[in-house]
């Protein structure tokens, strides 16, 4: 089970650092469209390393989640619960 919450907490963790580089890149996708020579588009990488930062925080997020969502299937059938078996059903779908 310290897997799972591990696995959980890392994967909403990584989940929400991708929120702000997905704010970070769009920021900066829009000073670079309107051509505005700002200080802060010069302390940030290439608009091509910051995507790949933020799809690599994605890849990294669903690899978390999906350990923590096995992990948590196996604690379920283990103590085989059927109150908590929709709730494992939802969030497989939640997965898809």
């Amino acid at each position: 089970t310290l897997l799972h919450i591990g696995g959980s907490l890392i994967a909403f963790s990584l989940l929400f650092l991708a929120l702000g580089q997905a704010i970070l890149v769009i920021i900066q996708n829009k000073l670079l469209k309107n051509a505005w020579n700002h200080p802060y588009l010069k302390a940030l990488p290439p608009l091509a390393t910051m995507e790949r930062v933020w799809f690599w925080l994605i890849l990294s997020c669903f690899t978390f989640l999906t350990i923590s969502l096995i992990t948590g299937l196996k604690v379920i059938h283990s103590i085989q619960q059927t109150s908590l078996l929709s709730k494992s059903l939802l969030a497989l779908l939640a997965w898809v």
